[in-house]
């Protein structure tokens, strides 16, 4: 495929105009009309495993808590989203939006078909972003994750989200917890824009339950299967 940086990096910066809109407050992971009070949601991702990139992280953390809108995400929650399959995880299915661990072995085989025909690719983490729901960190690759995305979605036939078609890597950093003070958090993020954090090299893709918590803020990953790229 034909990396194009330049026009990816316009697509951000169509996001980055919309930074002053009022933000999405997280106040349920699981009480909402996907989740439906469900815990286990399937994700293709990149974990972040890189210690100097958490370190920066960790340092872009410690500016944005002083911001009460802010709520950070655990340096273990630290990924690059490929396409949520808009699946949970369930013993026994009774509706389209759910799979059984039988069915997941064909899922997981299905993947690793489609997901070994890509070269190991980097991407970089740069610019501090507002998408709304989370401040992230874009993650430049030139165009290769959404393609990954396209073609796990249409050749296993899964469930095309908004925001799949246009699908733009990134890093969540921070979700929202409140809108208090978020207009100074803003101002904050236009003087800090051009944050770096680093460049991750992506040789695997990873196939995850996300466990939504019934209670709390976040998420915790377990690894169903890791998905090597063309070597």
């Amino acid at each position: 495929m034909r990396l194009d940086h330049k026009s990816q990096s316009k697509e951000y910066d169509s996001i980055w105009e919309n930074r002053y809109q009022s933000p999405i407050i997280m106040e349920s992971w699981t009480d909402n009309d996907w989740a439906k009070g469900r815990t286990e949601y399937l994700v293709f991702l990149v974990k972040i495993n890189d210690q100097s990139i958490k370190t920066q992280v960790t340092a872009t953390h410690e500016k944005l808590a002083e911001y009460r809108c802010i709520d950070t995400f655990p340096l273990d929650y630290l990924h690059l989203t490929v396409k949520e399959t808009g699946l949970c995880l369930t013993d026994e299915k009774t509706s389209d939006d759910e799979i059984t661990r039988d069915e997941l072995d064909q899922l997981v085989e299905e993947a690793g078909e489609i997901i070994k025909q890509y070269e190991p690719f980097e991407v970089s983490l740069e610019r501090l972003n507002n998408f709304k729901a989370v401040v992230c960190v874009e993650g430049h690759d030139g165009g290769v994750i959404r393609d990954i995305n396209k073609n796990l979605r249409e050749k296993l036939g899964l469930k095309s989200l908004f925001h799949d078609p246009n699908f733009l890597p990134h890093m969540s950093i921070t979700q929202y917890k409140s809108t208090e003070d978020y207009q100074e958090l803003i101002q904050y993020l236009e003087k800090a824009r051009d944050t770096k954090i680093g460049t991750v090299s992506v040789d695997r893709v990873m196939l995850v339950i996300a466990h939504l918590p019934s209670e709390g803020m976040h998420p915790w990953i377990e690894i169903v299967e890791e998905f090597p790229l063309k070597h």
